[in-house]
This record gives structure tokens, C-alpha cells and sequence, in this order.
């Protein structure tokens, strides 16, 4: 590696799955999923167009992680939407597809074998690398290997010497824990878990978060659960097999709404949807799942949500509202060709706070309610997941960098006093979560997950058995 700055080669659309690629000895790129689809561009080329490599057949919903074999022009990568997850070797040249089979997770081809994780246990088979077909028949090198869901990563590594790491753990398990404004630990709520997105209960006694599970061998399930932040205790509110995001308490701590993708996790965009905050009766659908809509936020009276919104045939995410109580048609509060994320209302009701990436970075504006008329600047140098004080003098976001920014606001005349002011480091990932966060009302305390590497073990094999061939 030389140094220097990055060079653009060609136009990668964002997604909600992470990206995964791959480099040949002849300067191609693989990457992907786009479209779902896994794409090839010239890596020497600047400003090319990146052209398909695979095409999705039928029930094919994501082509994932592309590696290479030696000669360069094949390579392996997961298909995933059928009844089971599928190894696939395809061709830059010709397009030509085989099967390698079933899999839960990504393969490598190493030490004349192909690894793969199937029914949560880390295999091995011989492996032609001239013919590009599997020989012999399947080991266990080892059990309870873990795969990342749904992106069907798995929790292991092969060199070519032969040397295997691997860990039965696929996501870091996160504790939620309560900070204070320099980023002092005061407590934990609950038990350990995988958490996404947090939003305290009016009184302040429960949080509502979405919570992963998962067992070896299956997919993953993402439902919202209600932890009693008192007392102790769990409980699941929703039991879906889709997933269920973004839980937000309404004002009168009486309903949560969400987003959920159903019917068909694999398939169905995330429509929005509500549920009585004790559990009982059944889940709502406030948007049909025609379209994909995230961190709905409701407004002060409880009448309204406002959320993202993302329709067929646009690449932005924009912001919406609708009538809840009594239910009404949803209308645009902010469309641009550009994203606006996150919004959420001010305790006064005056004032919508978001963000968006007009400036070409993402940051952090308010606007005024109903009529999206003018625009507040907040963050400076680059902010995503604003969230209000109680009282509306303050607002909180997160910088680019992670740090924990509070910015004071006058809701009445609409003014941010001052420069936003730093507080600590939150450690969040990924912006398929857009809140990792929740403040109190008096904005003295935060709670949010934080993860827990302690609880993660790597276990490296050297000279197994699994990797000398006989």
C-alpha cells in the first residue's frame, strides 16, 4: 500500500446489508449486493460503470460475500431466498452457475477444501479447484459455529496453510446501560442480549428495544421486547417470524409502534404497525408494507407519527406523517431528492427535527411544524439521530465520529444559543440503527446498549485434521 486519498472507481448504492467484495490478480472487483445482485468493476478505472456478474434465478432474493478462486475467473459466493441457503460458483466471463449445495453461510476454499458452516456446525469437503466440484464426502471440524444473520456471514476463517479461527458468537452481545452526560457508567438495565433500537417509556420505568435471537441452523428472528427498568424482567411484545423494528412509545405510554417487514421477512418491505404497550390485543398495521418505512416518532398529542419513508421507485428515504387517532391518509412533510432521516417531534409540537444528506455528508436540521417552510442548521461537521429533552432547550445527536453531541435550542423563536457542545463517546455502529440511544427528560442520563466483547471467545486450530488432506 502506497498511501494517498481513495479513488472513486464507480457508483455503489447503500443498503440496509453490508457490503462484501473481492480482488482478482487481474485488477477486478467484485462487490455486491446491489440490486441483489453481485456486481464487477475494472479496479484501474476511474468513473467506469460497474457491470453484473450474477443474475438473481428464481426465489433469489441476495447474492453475498464473493471470493475469488485462484485462476481468477471464478468465484465462489452465497445465494441466498430459497428454502435454503445455497453455495454457488459463477464466471466473470460467461455467467455460467454451479451448486455447491446447501449452506448457512459463506464458503472458503482453502488447503485443497471448501469450509462452510451447515445446521450451525463448521464442515469441510475435498474440493477440485480445477473441475470446481466438491469430492468426497462432508467433516465436522467443529460444532456451534456461528453465523452472522440474516447476511449469512460465517463466524470463521481458513488461511491457506490451513490454520482455522472461528466463534460461536455472531453478533457482540450488548448490556443496556445508563450514562451520565461524561459518559459515566451508572448502571445496567436487563439482561445481556443483542439490541438495536432503545426508547424509553414516558414514566421512564420500561424501555422498549428490538432484540435479536437466534438458533444454530436458523434464521434469525428480531422481535420488540419490554424490559421493566424497576423491577427486573423481560417480556416479548411481538412474536412475529418478519422482524420488527424501531419501537417508540406513544405519549400516554399506552401503545408502541413499529416496523416490521411481513409478511415475508426475505422479501416484504417494512410497513408500520402498533400494539398495546401491555401486550394485549393484537399488532395493527397503520402502513401497509408496500412501501419501506422506519423510526416512526410520534407527536405530543398523540394523534400523529411522523416516520421515514422510502417508495418503490426512489432511492431517498423522505419524511412523513399520518394520522393515528382518528387514522388517516399519510402526507409528505419532506421531500427532496436527497435523505431525511430520522425525524421526531418536539415536546411542543412546533418543531421537526432530522437529518439528511443535502450537504452531501449527513447533519442535522429542524424545521418547523406542520409546514416544512425554512431550515434550522444544527450539527456542525456531520450529525445523524437527533432526539429532544423534555423540555425542548436541548437536543441531542450523534457526529460522525461517534461522539455524543447536545446542542441548546430556543423552541419557542426556533434558534440553536450555541455551538453544539461534546459530551462522550458512544461506540454506536451501523446506520441501519437509527436509535442507539435514549435520553431522560431532564437529558442528565442516557441509556443505550453497550457492548460486550468480554463475551466473546475466538478459537484458533492449529494443524487440524480438518485441513490435511489424505
Amino acid at each position: 500500500m502506497s498511501g494517498g486519498s481513495p479513488i472513486v472507481l464507480c457508483e455503489a448504492p447503500a443498503g440496509v446489508a453490508p457490503p462484501s467484495g473481492s480482488w482478482n490478480r487481474n485488477d477486478v472487483i467484485l462487490f455486491g449486493p446491489v440490486g441483489g445482485t453481485l456486481r464487477q468493476v475494472p479496479a484501474r478505472s476511474t468513473g467506469a460503470s460497474a457491470t453484473p456478474a450474477t443474475s438473481l434465478q428464481q426465489r433469489d432474493i441476495a447474492h453475498r460475500w464473493p471470493s475469488f478462486l485462484p485462476d481468477g475467473e471464478h468465484f465462489l459466493y452465497l445465494a441466498q431466498g430459497g428454502e435454503a441457503d445455497e453455495l454457488r460458483i459463477g464466471t466473470l466471463a460467461s455467467g455460467h452457475v454451479a451448486s455447491l449445495g446447501p449452506s448457512d453461510s459463506h464458503g472458503v476454499a482453502a488447503a485443497g477444501k471448501l469450509f462452510f458452516v451447515r445446521g450451525g456446525n463448521l464442515m469441510t469437503q475435498p474440493f477440485d479447484f480445477d473441475r470446481r466440484r466438491l469430492t468426497g464426502v462432508p467433516a465436522l471440524v467443529a460444532a456451534h459455529v456461528a453465523v452472522d444473520p440474516p447476511w449469512g456471514r460465517g463466524m470463521f476463517s481458513v488461511a491457506e496453510a490451513g490454520t482455522i479461527a472461528y466463534s460461536q458468537t455472531a453478533r457482540v452481545p450488548s448490556e443496556l446501560t445508563w450514562f451520565d452526560r461524561t459518559g459515566r457508567i451508572l448502571g445496567t438495565g436487563g439482561e445481556v442480549g443483542v439490541f438495536f433500537n432503545v426508547d424509553l417509556s414516558p414514566d421512564e420505568r420500561s424501555v422498549a428495544v428490538s432484540r435479536m435471537t437466534h438458533q444454530a441452523g436458523a434464521r434469525a428472528n428480531f422481535d420488540i421486547w419490554v424490559f421493566d427498568l424497576m423491577q427486573g424482567g423481560a417480556r416479548r411484545l411481538t412474536d412475529d417470524p418478519a422482524w420488527e423494528f424501531d419501537p417508540a412509545w406513544s405519549p400516554d405510554g399506552k401503545r408502541i409502534a413499529f416496523n416490521s417487514n411481513r409478511p415475508d421477512p426475505l422479501r416484504s418491505p417494512f410497513g408500520l404497525f402498533m400494539r398495546a404497550a401491555n401486550g394485549g390485543g393484537q399488532d395493527v398495521a397503520l402502513l401497509t408494507p408496500d412501501t419501506t418505512a422506519q423510526t416512526p416518532d410520534w407527536s405530543p398529542d398523540g394523534r400523529s407519527l411522523i416516520f421515514g419513508r422510502s417508495d418503490v421507485g426512489r432511492n431517498s428515504m423522505d419524511l412523513w406523517t399520518m394520522p393515528v387517532d382518528p387514522p388517516g391518509q399519510p402526507e409528505v412533510f419532506l421531500q427532496t431528492s436527497h435523505d431525511e432521516r430520522s425525524g421526531t417531534f418536539s415536546p411542543n409540537g412546533k418543531w421537526i427535527a432530522y437529518y439528511s444528506s443535502e450537504s452531501g455528508r449527513n447533519e442535522v436540521y429542524v424545521r418547523p411544524f406542520p409546514r416544512a417552510e425554512g431550515v434550522i442548521p444544527v450539527s456542525r461537521g456531520g450529525g445523524w439521530m437527533p432526539r429532544w429533552r423534555r423540555d425542548g432547550r436541548e437536543l441531542f445527536f450523534v457526529a460522525l465520529d461517534g461522539t455524543l453531541m447536545a446542542a441548546s435550542f430556543d423552541a419557542t423563536k426556533g434558534l440553536t444559543m450555541n455551538a453544539p457542545q461534546p459530551l462522550f463517546k458512544l461506540g454506536v455502529s451501523g446506520v441501519e440503527h437509527q436509535r442507539q440511544y435514549v435520553p431522560t427528560g431532564d437529558g442528565q442520563r442516557f441509556l443505550m446498549p453497550r457492548e460486550r466483547a468480554d463475551r466473546v471467545e475466538i478459537t484458533v486450530l492449529l494443524n487440524s485434521p480438518a485441513t490435511i488432506s489424505r
